[in-house]
């Protein structure tokens, strides 16, 4: 596994060496996870999984997901909070 994950330290996205087709993006609120996805979409493919993690609104990303070619794929609570993944951007 350590050859398919990069874990990376960066301002959102912007780290990336080139276009990535997986992301998780965990430990943050909803606004800031929007705010990352928003700032770095160039450097996804044009259809991305990316797991979500988040802790405080999560009623907000998932707007902001619909609202932006998102599909939300699976929807968990756990004991600290919801998660949600999507597979990808949606054709227009």
């Amino acid at each position: 596994m350590a050859e398919s994950v990069i874990p990376l330290l960066s301002d959102g996205l912007q780290a990336l060496p080139e276009a990535c087709s997986q992301i998780v993006i965990a430990g943050m609120g909803a606004e800031t996870i929007v705010s990352i996805l928003e700032s770095g979409a160039d450097r996804l493919d044009p259809d991305p999984d990316c797991c979500c993690r988040l802790t405080p609104k999560a009623s907000v990303l998932r707007d902001w997901l619909d609202h932006n070619g998102w599909r939300i794929c699976g929807n968990s609570l756990s004991r600290i909070g919801p998660v949600l993944s999507g597979d990808g951007r949606l054709s227009c």
